[in-house]
Formats: C-alpha cells, sequence, structure tokens
C-alpha cells in the first residue's frame, strides 16, 4: 500500500508540472551549448520569450514577444518575431517563423519562410509590398529548421517580466548610449 501511494506521488510530482498553470520549458541546443526557454500561461494561452540574465541573476520573461499563440490537446504553436538566436525583434515578419511545442513528449519544432521570402520578394519586386506579402503567405510552404527536447520546469522565484513599453526604453537607451562619441 505504502509503494502505490509512493508511486502515485512521484507521478504527480513528475507530471504534475506539466499541466500547470505557469511554467517554463527548457529546451537546450546541445551543439552550442545554450538554453532557449519558454514562459507558458496555459489559463491564459500566453506564449512569451525568457531570457537568463546571469548578472542579475533572474529570468526576464516578455509575455508578449511570441505572436498569434494558437493552444490545442497536443500542441502549441506560434510565430517567432526573432527566429534565429541572433536576430532582432521584427513582430511585422513573425508570420515568417512557426514553432510547434509538443505537450505529449516535451519538444520544439521550428519552421520557417523566410528563406524563400528572399527570393519570392526579387521575383515579384514589381507588385506592392503588401500584395506580395499575402500571396507569400498563401503560396509558401513551411520548411522545417530543427527539432529540440524540452524539459518543463517550475516558475522560479526570481523572475522579472518585462512589458513591451519598458524593454522599448532599455533598448532605445542601449541604442544610444553604443552611438555616443566615446571621445
Amino acid at each position: 500500500m505504502r509503494m502505490i501511494l509512493g508511486i502515485s506521488i512521484l507521478i504527480l510530482l513528475i507530471f504534475g508540472k506539466v499541466n500547470a498553470k505557469e511554467l517554463i520549458l527548457s529546451c537546450p541546443y546541445k551543439s552550442i551549448k545554450l538554453d532557449s526557454y519558454y514562459y507558458l500561461d496555459t489559463v491564459e494561452k500566453i506564449v512569451g520569450h525568457v531570457y537568463y540574465n546571469k548578472d542579475k541573476k533572474k529570468f526576464v520573461v516578455y509575455k508578449w514577444w511570441y505572436k498569434n499563440a494558437e493552444f490545442n490537446k497536443n500542441k502549441i504553436i506560434f510565430n517567432d518575431p526573432s527566429f534565429s538566436i541572433f536576430a532582432f525583434y521584427q513582430p511585422e515578419n513573425s508570420w515568417l517563423n512557426k514553432s510547434e511545442i509538443n505537450r505529449i513528449n516535451p519538444s520544439i519544432t521550428h519552421y520557417t519562410k523566410s528563406d524563400d521570402y528572399v527570393e519570392f520578394k526579387e521575383k515579384y519586386s514589381y507588385l506592392p509590398d503588401v500584395i506580395q506579402e499575402k500571396i507569400a503567405k498563401k503560396t509558401l510552404k513551411w520548411k522545417f529548421v530543427d527539432n529540440l527536447k524540452c524539459s518543463p520546469k517550475k516558475i522560479p522565484d526570481n523572475i522579472l517580466y518585462m512589458t513591451e513599453k519598458e524593454w522599448s526604453r532599455k533598448n532605445e537607451e542601449q541604442i544610444k548610449k553604443e552611438n555616443t562619441p566615446k571621445f
């Protein structure tokens, strides 16, 4: 009887955090020793970007980062406005990159249309940008980029939520600082 109770508690501990309201999904890129983190709120249906600030030893969450999040029984699908690790935040181009989180076997798969869109824009440069985008959204096919195994984590105590307005202000300050003459 004790054994069954112990196993039941262990199962709840392991699987209970996967169904939590809020959690952090850690998806490591093994080849470059870098973790990619995602904030998930399964009640509010939000997927956010997470950054670990080593200096402050805090997780910084940008709840507003990803676009068009869809929560299904087995998947969470969203568009990424800054798909590559070193890319800039470009919400107007989020439709070019799609990510799918597998809720059964925690992993994330990335897809893109951005490589083909460059060629598409060159080929149809005589069309207005708005028309090019509408046609491209319907005709370009998703291309597989990568798949990462993930593990769910509890929301840590050392977390900071960053608003889009606050992020924009800090970004502007950083750009101003970098472009100030040094002498």
